[in-house]
């Protein structure tokens, strides 16, 4: 399996989804930045700071875009390849939620460089402001990271039942949008669906959002997206296992 990560990991390095979506992130956080920057110098690093602690949120969207690495398989019909080496079908989806994980992870890496760079180049310290903030802000990041290797592995198991990308995108937003029925629900039927309801990925994120100060609360938040990782990789192995390979 590993020679086969690595393997496929060689081909994506090669084509242009990593380079493409890194660059286009890059551009706009540098214009955000050069906006920001122009209009409010004194208070661009608090107010850019804000910023991407909103979109926190969003980067459980963005994953949705990592799919194309499984669904080109799907479309060009190479999986029975794949599979003719001797993987199992668990090993070929574990497989798949790995790479796209490691490719999504290199780009938030990048992304952060970025960004890191950007307040130390386009702004300037404003009275009372401290690294803290900044601190904090990537502590949030490492913390969300289970929840959004958690998005990942849900993605792939729609991915499983629905192979448009368009209307792939459509049905995760939907899904991750669930938390409103979810409340619902609480509201109409019984209080006992508000726990459903703080357990949800997109609560988890919300919560880490609007924390204020690194806390041992972050480490429960970690530990139940570790749980969606591993919880939807075996459901997504089990599905996939009972698929047919075409």
């Amino acid at each position: 399996m590993f020679n086969y990560i690595k393997a496929e990991m060689y081909k994506w390095l090669r084509r242009p989804l990593l380079y493409v979506s890194s660059l286009i992130i890059m551009a706009l956080i540098v214009f955000i930045f050069l906006v920001v920057s122009d209009n409010a110098p004194m208070e661009a690093r608090g107010v850019l700071i804000s910023i991407a602690n909103e979109f926190l949120a969003g980067i459980l969207i963005f994953v949705v875009i990592l799919t194309s690495i499984f669904l080109e398989e799907f479309k060009e019909g190479t999986l029975k390849n794949i599979a003719s080496y001797g993987l199992s079908k668990e090993k070929i989806f574990l497989g798949k939620i790995i790479i796209e994980s490691i490719i999504f992870i290199i780009i938030c890496i990048v992304c952060l460089i970025t960004f890191i760079t950007c307040i130390y180049t386009f702004t300037i310290p404003y009275e009372g402001y401290s690294n803290a903030s900044l601190l904090l802000l990537l502590a949030k990041f490492l913390v969300g990271l289970p929840l959004y290797l958690g998005g990942i592995a849900l993605v792939n198991i729609l991915m499983l039942f629905c192979k448009k990308d368009f209307l792939l995108a459509i049905l995760y937003i939907i899904v991750l949008n669930f938390r409103q029925i979810i409340l619902y629900l609480e509201y109409k039927v019984s209080k006992s669906f508000i726990y459903v309801y703080k357990l949800l990925l997109t609560s988890q994120l919300s919560k880490l959002q609007i924390m204020e100060s690194i806390n041992s609360e972050m480490i429960s938040i970690a530990l139940i997206g570790a749980v969606y990782t591993i919880v939807f990789s075996l459901i997504g192995m089990k599905i996939f296992r009972k698929q047919e390979i075409k």
